[in-house]
């Protein structure tokens, strides 16, 4: 029988010294326990600054009932694929509400990743020629390179750039991909512009709304909403905004049975456990609910001040209008380092560095809840001011959910 040391792993040991030397090794992270707002880490409770339950809704009662409902009478998994024997009734019930919530025809798919990797591979095909942002989401870069079509990479921000290269010619049939929020810096692309970019050069357009669904757009609905674009297909997910796991696809009749025959990523998984489905569709109710509406104007209240407090101590955070605050820092060993004080101070917010984001754009990237209270958010204005050297007050006038 033949070792693994057979095939020659001492270049992988020297890798990982070499990803230690520069601050780019990763770890996996052992939660202890969560609980609204805060999690437990090596049994120590920190505020949580890093996670993406943007409404607070991974703990709402009627998310948590309708999970064990669901579980208790459809059992822990949903035993197959949605091909052969996953589909169970919560998929449908989930299915005809994301009907009623975007007004078109909706596939559930078991994770943000695998939708787009889906979407992407079944839909550009080679000959094809897609145009992707550089701040795209990797499973976006996963299912460009998968689809065997040519890809053109434009800098993030030059729209100007994007619109010259679509008036080429010889380009076979175009695709615009693009997030709507940009998860690292928290950045919204310039959809409307977009969308006439596709009109006018007969381009599909593809919108990742990871990051935007629950949060923007009436009743939660997402950018695209807000901004009144339809895109041949839209990408929401629930693990972010709506608190639970899992993700769909938001496109017409045409283009969603084209993705039940030749999505890999939905054709060859097992389906999204009921519980998981039940949750989900406790969370989507809850978000065009007049609580919906409290707890979205709550996170952007509090993220908005949380900027204007890091403004007014001279710094350059990003992501105006959404919940992620994002603070360059460059250099992956002093995002790291501002990491751990913010961890000895009680905080977690979290160090980005590459290959996540490109080389030399390191960043600190805070994630509001509404289940944070802003005293804890003006604790970590301080505890950052006291890593950075600086004073920052408080975040601003107080809101009556406070």
């Amino acid at each position: 029988m033949s070792r693994s040391s057979d095939v020659g792993l001492a270049w992988l040991e020297e890798s990982l010294r070499s990803l230690e030397a520069r601050g780019l090794r990763r770890r996996l992270t052992l939660v202890n326990d969560r609980r609204p707002g805060e999690i437990c880490l090596d049994g120590r409770w920190l505020r949580d600054f890093s996670g993406n339950d943007y409404l607070g809704l991974a703990f709402h009662p009627e998310s948590v009932d309708a999970a064990r409902q669901a579980l208790e009478k459809q059992g822990c998994g949903s035993g197959g694929s949605r091909i052969v024997t996953g589909g169970v009734p919560p998929h449908a019930a989930l299915e005809q509400a994301l009907h009623r919530f975007t007004h078109q025809t909706c596939l559930v798919f078991p994770s943000g990743y695998q939708a787009n990797l889906g979407v992407i591979q079944s839909l550009c095909q080679p000959g094809d020629t897609i145009f992707t942002d550089e701040n795209n989401h990797a499973s976006i870069v996963d299912g460009c390179r998968l689809s065997g079509a040519h890809c053109r990479i434009y800098p993030h921000g030059r729209w100007d750039m994007l619109e010259e290269w679509l008036a080429e010619p010889d380009h076979g049939r175009r695709w615009i991909v693009t997030d709507t929020v940009f998860s690292m810096d928290g950045s919204l692309a310039p959809l409307k512009h977009l969308g006439r970019l596709a009109d006018a050069h007969r381009a599909g357009l593809i919108v990742d709304e990871a990051h935007a669904m629950g949060i923007l757009g009436p009743g939660g609905r997402g950018y695209c909403a807000d901004q009144e674009v339809r895109p041949l297909v839209q990408m929401g997910t629930f693990s972010k905004g709506l608190g639970s796991h899992g993700a769909f696809t938001s496109s017409n009749d045409l283009v969603a049975d084209w993705l039940i025959n030749r999505a890999r990523s939905f054709i060859y998984t097992t389906a999204l456990p009921p519980a998981v489905v039940g949750a989900c569709a406790r969370s989507l109710a809850l978000c065009t609910t007049s609580e919906g509406d409290r707890l979205r104007h709550r996170v952007l209240a509090l993220a908005d001040g949380l900027r204007t407090q890091l403004r007014e101590a001279g710094l350059k955070p990003s992501g105006d209008g959404t919940p992620i605050v994002s603070i360059p820092f460059n250099e992956p060993t002093r995002a790291s380092a501002i990491q751990s004080r913010l961890i000895e101070a009680g905080h977690l917010a979290w160090a980005f560095r590459p290959p996540t984001v490109p080389p030399g754009t390191s960043r600190l990237r805070i994630s509001l809840s509404a289940s944070h209270r802003r005293a804890q958010v003006d604790g970590l204005g301080r505890a950052l001011g006291r890593a950075l050297g600086r004073a920052l007050g408080g975040a601003g006038p107080r809101s009556n959910h406070g």
